[in-house]
């Protein structure tokens, strides 16, 4: 018989499932914007561009992309949703570091800062399924 799961089994596997969607979703749009803004360059490059047609391209690659966006924060929240609330706060102050490098980084401010790396974040936050007391 196999063993019962844990709470930080379970946990960890409806996490897991959320990544699951999240690339799901980015490996199904990142060709389609990736073939609008091929399209975009030859309708630039045309010696009689349509301006009518470039914007609307143009508003279709905007589109995929707040549409990763927009995908990018419901699995944030679905996450935090999982989590209990320390770990809640554990994950709020990891994206929080994260996103102050971010804006010191565009802003010019800091230097030598590493870009931000979402895959660290993501498997260190994998690690709290293991502090998780039984």
């Amino acid at each position: 018989l196999a063993a019962p799961r844990t709470r930080a089994q379970v946990l960890a596997a409806r996490w897991k499932q959320c990544d699951t969607e999240w690339f799901q979703e980015l490996q199904e749009t990142q060709p389609e914007i990736q073939n609008l803004q091929q399209k975009f360059k030859k309708l630039i490059a045309s010696p009689k561009p349509d301006a009518s047609e470039i914007m609307l391209v143009q508003q279709q690659i905007e589109a995929k992309k707040s549409k990763l966006k927009m995908k990018a924060t419901q699995t944030y929240l679905k996450k935090k949703q999982i989590l209990d609330e320390n770990q809640q706060k554990a994950f709020d102050n990891q994206i929080q570091t994260e996103i102050v490098k971010r804006r010191q980084q565009s802003s010019g401010s800091a230097t030598n800062i590493q870009p931000v790396r979402w895959k660290k974040i993501l498997n260190d936050m994998q690690n709290v399924f293991n502090q998780e007391k039984e």
